[in-house]
Formats: C-alpha cells, sequence, structure tokens
C-alpha cells in the first residue's frame, strides 16, 4: 500500500498533505508535533486548549497553522468533539465562533460543507480522521472517528448526511483516511472486541495476539466507504500508526493521556 500524504515544513510548521486530495480540489492536511511554540509534554504544535498548555500558546498555534495553510483564521470551524456520531453542516457562524474567547461552538464529531471560504478542522491524537470528497458537488465531509464512534458507524452516516444534502454520489466521491492508532498498537477489551464483531461480522477488524485484542478502526472505517459505494481504488488510507510514530505524531494512548493534540484540515481548493 503506497502512503498517501506526504511531509512537508511550511513557514516552520509541520503538515502531512494528500497530493492526490490536493489535484481533485481538495486541500487534506494533518498537523504534526512540529512547529509550534508549546513547552513541556504537549510540545510543540498542541492544538487543544483542554491540554496542558497555556491559552496564548494554543492561540499562536492555530495563528502559524493558518500562515502554513495559507487560510485565515477566521475561517476555521471548530466543534466541541464528544465521541458521537452528529453530523454538523459548517456554515459562516461557526467559523465566528470557533476561536472567539469565551464563545460555545456546537457539538459534533464530524463537519460537511460546500463553502469555499470555511476551514473545517477536526481534533485528534489517535482517532481516525476519516476525509470525504465530492469532486462532482464540490463538497466534503471531515470526520473525528474514534472507536465509539466507528462502532456507531459515523463515517457512513456522514457519506449519507452528504448525499442527501448535496445529492453527491459514492461512486463518484473519494476519501482518505488518515493518521491513527493502528491494529499494530491499538489494543482493546473484549466489549470493544465485541462490539467490532457483531457490528461488522466477519469482517476481521478483531486480531488477537497471545492473551492480548487488538482492533483495525482504520478498516472498519475503510469498510463502511465501500459498503456505502465507493470504489476500492478511490478510498487512499495511510499506512502511519500515531503510536508507533510519535516522533512525528501524538498519540495520547502511547504518551498516557500527557500529550498535545493535532488538527486534521479540509478545505476546497
Amino acid at each position: 500500500m503506497n502512503e498517501p500524504l506526504v511531509y512537508g515544513c511550511f513557514q516552520g510548521v509541520g503538515l502531512l498533505q494528500a497530493p492526490q486530495m490536493a489535484s481533485l480540489g481538495f486541500a487534506c492536511a494533518l498537523s504534526t508535533r512540529m512547529g509550534g511554540v508549546t513547552t513541556g509534554e504537549a510540545a510543540s504544535m498542541n492544538l487543544s486548549f483542554k491540554r496542558k498548555d497555556t491559552e496564548e500558546n494554543v492561540r499562536e498555534n492555530y495563528r502559524r497553522l493558518a500562515a502554513a495553510l495559507g487560510r485565515p483564521l477566521e475561517s476555521f470551524c471548530l466543534s466541541r468533539q464528544v465521541h458521537g456520531i452528529a453530523v454538523l453542516e459548517a456554515d459562516a457562524a461557526d467559523a465566528r465562533r470557533s476561536l472567539a474567547p469565551g464563545a460555545v461552538s456546537r457539538e459534533g464529531d464530524a463537519w460537511i460543507s460546500n463553502d469555499s471560504s470555511l476551514t473545517l478542522i477536526r481534533h485528534h491524537a489517535d482517532c481516525t480522521p476519516v476525509y470525504l470528497a465530492d469532486p462532482e458537488h464540490r463538497a466534503m465531509g471531515l470526520i473525528h472517528a474514534g472507536w465509539k464512534g466507528t462502532v456507531q458507524s459515523i463515517t457512513a452516516r456522514t457519506l449519507q448526511a452528504m448525499t442527501q444534502r448535496y445529492g453527491s454520489r459514492p461512486e463518484r466521491m473519494w476519501a482518505l483516511i488518515g493518521p491513527a492508532i493502528s491494529a499494530c498498537c491499538f489494543e482493546i477489551g473484549p466489549d470493544v472486541a465485541q462490539l467490532l464483531d457483531e457490528g461488522f461480522p466477519g469482517a476481521g477488524l478483531v486480531q488477537r495476539r497471545g492473551d492480548s485484542l487488538y482492533g483495525d478502526l482504520k478498516a472498519c472505517n475503510r469498510l463502511q466507504l465501500l459498503q456505502g459505494g465507493l470504489p476500492e481504488a478511490q478510498v487512499l488510507t495511510s499506512t502511519l500508526c500515531t503510536a508507533c510514530r510519535n516522533d512525528l505524531l501524538y498519540s495520547h494512548r502511547r504518551e498516557h493521556g500527557h500529550t498535545g493534540i493535532m488538527a486534521s484540515v479540509m478545505y476546497l481548493l
């Protein structure tokens, strides 16, 4: 499997970007640990106000991210992620409130939009980023898929929302599954293993190694896309594991929560 993401440094900020998605008219990026001002356990490009960091540092990191992308900071759309299944359509009000001091953002783990003025943002530190692109209708979706959202089919729900809202046709869409904790490192309990086996029977999403169980969330989200009608060749999957590559990426699991948060980014070119 070829790695669809390419690392580059832009104005000092390290980003992973997807050239093939860019050729379709969609910027798909993931921030890394590199290029921010945060010190300590969340160094250096932490993008969460909830981590062990100062508000001043986080806001400076966002300013740096915006400059590296060449996007207005005022276009960023954030929401409160709760490991749920709510799919939100982003609008200008989301951009206005997202980074405003004291503002309360909407609650939801997936964005959809066809507005080229908006920059969709999701936060990750092991959970799976899923980018959905509809070149035909110039529409996009960006998903934060933790195990709770994954077993409740948040990716399939977002695909359905784009079909209903924009007339998207899955057979003409593309998707990118970004870096996340992979089956090599994602140890799970019997309860999560049961949910994966029951929700996706026969898919082989649970691996047993010795007395331990491991789940494959990337494969689970990929399966939802294929079952939803996307051609296999149009679903790109990153080989990068956040827990294996915590030199480059934050991993909540590997670092026992003492780490920062990355941002997946998507917007129309």
